[in-house]
């Protein structure tokens, strides 16, 4: 938004470089928010050919200034370029569906058609900042669409910043229609209403429209702020689990292979525990992900070494209660299988917790 605001205001006085330097530090902002957000450049490059056409001075200094804005953005580029690995889960996990997209975009799919619906009926193409907002929505997810080969970065929650341009167009056809409601009911001694800001009609149709579009998203809402969400492990109940039956000594390993696997609840168990004394070691690492720079951590290639001396040990996998220690490495389950005893186990929304213990206990 800020970008946006900041590009019109130098597009009105285009031969003022004071209204251009903001603009540029904008840009540096966006790339060093998320990459993906890059993309806006090419809305913002349709509003520049569009309000002073493709060879005036104006978009001279808009390739300038976007230019000198994304210079301390290349070695974010490049250091990027080199952890590609880090988003390579995207790749795997299928593409998502129209619904899904919608859904995460905008808390609920019929929020969503709703608004895209409004925002369809307020364009204009003749005019330049409705035909921005439109290349606002629809260039960032075409270009990370066409980068897909390349990188794949098709990810919803990466182009939430194309929500507000959506929003602006929907709100363009409720002016509209708000004004024609006043203008069919005027008010005695009033002036011709001009915007939402008209009396009676007017703001009957902007609070209806406000009302259903609230009405319709409650549900979304209150999934949003249940944890935990319907596609997520609830790593906060498998933490209660654990705590009041923690001891001191006692180590914690990850397994499965859905909701994420080792990676996401090894982050997750990590974050619900941070205020426990004594947390439970997490017996399988040899090197963490924060200190590698990377959020896969190095896990142990001697599992019998580095469970030496634990005698109880917190299993946290989204593997099935009939194999909890399937999709795990070999080595470790049968360590596992073969020297340690359940003794406990218990599941909850997409994970199960389970308590071993050492058979024959040793010595650490």
């Amino acid at each position: 938004m800020a970008g946006a605001l900041l590009l019109l205001r130098a597009l009105d006085q285009p031969g003022s470089w004071r209204r251009w330097v903001p603009y540029a530090l904008a840009v540096t902002a966006i790339g060093w928010s998320h990459l993906v957000a890059l993309t806006v450049l090419a809305a913002y490059a349709v509003l520049a050919v569009s309000m002073a056409g493709a060879r005036s001075a104006a978009v001279r200094n808009w390739l300038l200034t976007t230019a000198a804005g994304g210079l301390p953005v290349a070695p974010l580029l490049w250091l990027g370029k080199r952890q590609t690995g880090q988003i390579g889960w995207i790749g795997d996990r299928g593409e998502e569906s129209i619904r899904e997209f919608l859904t995460s975009i905008f808390g609920s799919m019929w929020v969503g058609l709703l608004v895209i619906a409004l925002a369809v009926l307020s364009v204009r193409l003749a005019e330049p900042r409705r035909r921005f907002l439109l290349a606002w929505a629809l260039l960032p997810p075409a270009a990370v669409l066409a980068l897909t080969p390349v990188i794949n970065m098709m990810l919803s929650r990466y182009l939430l910043f194309t929500v507000p341009a959506w929003v602006l167009l929907a709100a363009c056809t409720l002016r509209q229609l708000s004004t024609r409601a006043a203008a069919l009911v005027p008010v005695a001694g009033a002036r011709p209403p001009r915007t939402l800001a008209g009396d009676g009609p007017a703001w009957a149709v902007a609070l209806a429209a406000l009302a259903v579009l609230a009405l319709i998203g409650l549900p979304g809402q209150v999934e949003a702020r249940t944890l935990p969400g319907g596609n997520q492990a609830d790593l906060r109940t498998a933490a209660e689990i654990m705590k009041p039956r923690l001891l001191p000594g006692d180590a914690i390993a990850y397994g499965g292979d859905t909701y994420g696997g080792p990676r996401t609840f090894r982050r997750g168990m990590t974050f619900e525990l941070r205020d426990v004394a004594g947390a439970p070691k997490d017996v399988f690492v040899a090197v963490r992900g924060q200190d590698r720079g990377s959020f896969e951590a190095v896990e142990c290639d001697d599992p019998a070494a580095c469970a030496a001396g634990v005698n109880r040990l917190w299993l946290v996998t989204s593997a099935p209660d009939k194999d909890l220690f399937a999709h795990m490495p070999v080595a470790r389950a049968e360590l596992l299988r073969d020297e340690f005893t359940t003794v406990f186990a218990q599941r909850t929304q997409g994970v199960a917790v389970a308590l071993l213990v050492r058979e024959q206990p040793t010595q650490p």
